[in-house]
């Protein structure tokens, strides 16, 4: 991955069970802020990956701030400080991070997210990160993005947590590309090549089924015109410059078809 990419990312995290993740003496509420599990773009967050984000000096921890939905600024001037990350109580525990928020409940805005939060109106947070080191890997034939090492921007109060949100923010900063759509273009890719293998294998073995019965075949003296092949569509992918595996599969299913109609053809006259 291009390490000067600017792709920011965010992922959800929710208010931890049990009646102990919430403090009300000293006002804070302990999340999940991780967990290792497949997101919907294929792709897993180590835990290790987000507390070493955390953890790291000089970075997150320098200024652990929680912002009321990713505002660094809002328009009456009122600081964006919903409360502090207390990255001491960050910990893994069942390949899942979670984290206590301290609430600033000596401002009207904090105070107001407290509310909401305490009693579970509002229970998510959003995460912003960018992505430094990761791998693929295919598990039971699914390509999987496994990220091993994040850069962690902040973690914000949301309502309803979004990747959208996040893409808009990272139009407005300019210089990105979406990682994302790379991965698909690679897997699909991967895919092709599959399918093609697949395709001449299946080529072989209807040359080697022909070969062997070349003499039957010869001495039926066959119509042309009693057989069909749809021949661009098997060109198309007998070649491997079908565009699509879509077309690949029509190409396949063209050359099958033809066998099966001369198999059909070889037993009538057997």
């Amino acid at each position: 991955m291009d390490m000067k990419t600017k792709e920011l990312k965010h992922i959800s995290a929710f208010i931890a069970e049990g009646k102990e993740a919430i403090s009300e003496e000293d006002y804070s509420i302990e999340f999940v802020v991780s967990k290792e599990v497949v997101d919907r773009d294929n792709e897993i967050v180590l835990a290790e990956a987000v507390l070493d984000a955390i953890q790291r000096k000089n970075e997150f921890s320098a200024n652990p701030i929680c912002l009321p939905c990713h505002q660094h600024r809002l328009p009456d001037g009122t600081p964006p400080c919903v409360g502090s990350w207390d990255v001491s109580t960050a910990r893994i525990r069942d390949r899942a991070v979670l984290m206590r928020l301290r609430f600033a409940v000596d401002t009207r805005l904090g105070e107001a997210y407290w509310r909401v939060y305490s009693k579970r109106h509002m229970r998510a947070v959003s995460i912003g990160f960018r992505v430094l080191e990761g791998r693929d890997e295919v598990h039971d034939r699914v390509h999987i993005h496994v990220v091993e090492r994040i850069e962690l921007y902040e973690i914000s109060c949301v309502g309803v947590p979004s990747n959208r949100e996040a893409l808009s923010t990272l139009k407005a900063i300019g210089n990105w590309q979406e990682d994302r759509e790379r991965r698909e273009l690679e897997k699909t890719s991967t895919d092709l090549k599959e399918l093609e293998r697949v395709l001449v294998g299946k080529i072989d073995a209807l040359r080697e089924y022909l070969d062997d019965r070349i003499e039957e075949l010869l001495q039926l003296s066959l119509n042309p015109n009693d057989l069909y092949l749809d021949e661009p569509a098997a060109e198309a992918a007998f070649s491997g410059r079908a565009a699509d595996p879509a077309a690949q599969q029509r190409g396949q299913e063209a050359g099958l078809d033809l066998l099966k109609q001369l198999e059909k053809i070889l037993t009538k006259k057997g």
